[in-house]
């Protein structure tokens, strides 16, 4: 109905701003710490197709996610890690703690987890759009903006970090000074 077509779009406008920009300023900053890395997705940022850029952002994204755990309770009960030998029954309404940092680099998932893979099957095999119930509903919109903000960036040849990013206590970035000669 029109009620939660409204929540929903109002929802898609003020989530867009702080996780699009929180997503930015992270992968931004990774990239910007890795000097390889940051010269291929240069030369990846210059080229027609963006999917040969995107890879970097998501990989950049996956050391350091927007949200690097979550606080969740059951709505029933769940086998975590059916079939395995650690196979664990959780009952229902148990408070859970989804740690997604650590899912991001998991071997079974991400084949040489520490390496840096921008050919990595990013939005289908990651959480940076959360999953299930919890998946963002602003996913598609900012599966786009978010690399083609940091493509515009990168496309700055000089680029330089002024002040590193800093979320000063918070849970959002507050500050993340970069600059280039004018």
């Amino acid at each position: 109905d029109i009620k939660w077509k409204g929540l929903n779009i109002g929802g898609l406008l003020i989530g867009t701003v702080e996780t699009a920009s929180q997503a930015t300023a992270q992968a931004l900053a990774q990239l910007l710490a890795r000097p390889a890395e940051l010269a291929e997705a240069r030369a990846a940022a210059k080229l027609d197709d963006p999917t040969q850029f995107d890879g970097y952002v998501w990989e950049a994204l996956r050391f350091n996610p927007i949200s690097p755990y979550l606080f969740r309770v059951t709505n029933g009960p769940y086998t975590l890690g059916a079939g395995r030998p650690w196979q664990t029954e959780i009952p229902a309404d148990t408070a859970v703690l989804p740690l997604v940092l650590a899912a991001m680099h998991d071997p079974v998932r991400f084949p040489n987890p520490e390496a840096f893979d921008p050919t990595r099957q990013q939005l289908t095999n990651t959480f940076h759009f959360g999953y299930g119930l919890h998946e963002c509903m602003g996913r598609y919109v900012g599966a786009v903006i978010i690399p083609e903000i940091i493509r515009q960036v990168l496309l700055r040849e000089d680029l330089k970090v002024i002040s590193p990013l800093s979320f000063e206590g918070k849970p959002l970035p507050e500050k993340f000074v970069i600059g280039y000669k004018a």
